[in-house]
């Protein structure tokens, strides 16, 4: 890590609070923006300190964030460190921890030649939005593909120094299918394949989950139900639909939405993570 010039994690970053088109989402994007509205989680953002944390620059381009201790406000909410939430997901890097993605982990040592077989070169890889968490004892490299995001978790050698030879562990066998997702994401890096054989999350969904989000969010602020409908249809139709006795299941759909937005910045979030 020498010899590379330190930036605050915050600093370098401008703020941008307005919402980001959802249909770039994927899962893990989403539970963050579920994530980062919750009240609770950015009370203990402030406490946490989280802005004295620092970054460096390697070479390759990629950054690295050296954990010399676990921060507990992180492990409640499950991830690595605290993530500040004026930020979007485009605009932070975040660790979800990796007991929470089903993250692979992997023994490593000295890369030597085998055969014809692809190499996972660490130090020079670009990766899309790549970074490195150094933790005491192992390393995590987070990466994205597309719309879909790994993280490997690495013990026995320093990424920085090596090309690696690599042996995948997988905790268990009820952790087999969350691994295989993970695992082409990772051969999709080694081979230097940017794009894989993706579905994405159908617009119903993303359209659903927007009007979850909208929902929690102004439920959060203190927002009642008519004031939710609005930003999620407009002042003429929730007009409209407000003071019409037969449209129960408008103000229904509005009280479902205010519940599930609800659920998922209180901890539902964390099921879509797998």
């Amino acid at each position: 890590m020498g010899g590379h010039k330190s930036v605050g994690v915050v600093c370098m970053i401008t703020l941008r609070t307005e919402p980001e088109p959802t249909h770039t989402l994927n899962n893990a994007d989403w539970a963050w923006e579920f994530l980062r509205i919750n009240p609770k989680y950015r009370r203990d953002y402030r406490l946490s300190r989280a802005r004295l944390l620092r970054i460096a620059t390697h070479k390759s381009g990629m950054y690295f964030l050296r954990i010399r201790r676990r921060c507990p406000y992180a492990n409640k909410w499950g991830l690595v460190y605290m993530c500040d939430p004026d930020l979007s997901q485009k605009r932070v890097s975040i660790a979800w921890h990796p007991d929470e993605t089903g993250a692979v982990s992997v023994e490593t040592r000295i890369f030597k030649k085998q055969g014809n077989a692809p190499d996972l070169d660490l130090p020079t890889r670009q990766y899309n939005g790549g970074f490195v968490i150094i933790e005491p004892d192992h390393q995590i490299l987070y990466f994205r593909i597309g719309l879909r995001t790994a993280s490997l978790k690495i013990t026995g050698v320093s990424i920085l120094l090596h090309s690696v030879n690599i042996r995948f562990l997988i905790e268990g066998v009820e952790h087999i299918q969350t691994a295989f997702p993970i695992l082409e994401v990772i051969q999709a890096a080694v081979i230097g394949r940017k794009k894989l054989h993706e579905k994405p999350i159908p617009g119903t969904t993303q359209l659903r989950r927007s009007k979850y989000l909208i929902a929690a969010r102004k439920a959060s602020e203190g927002g009642f139900l008519k004031e939710i409908a609005t930003v999620i249809y407009g002042e003429k139709h929730t007009q409209k639909e407000w003071n019409n006795p037969d449209s129960r299941s408008f103000k229904d759909e509005i009280v479902r939405a205010k519940r599930k937005g609800i659920s998922l910045m209180n901890g539902g979030y964390r099921k879509l993570l797998f």
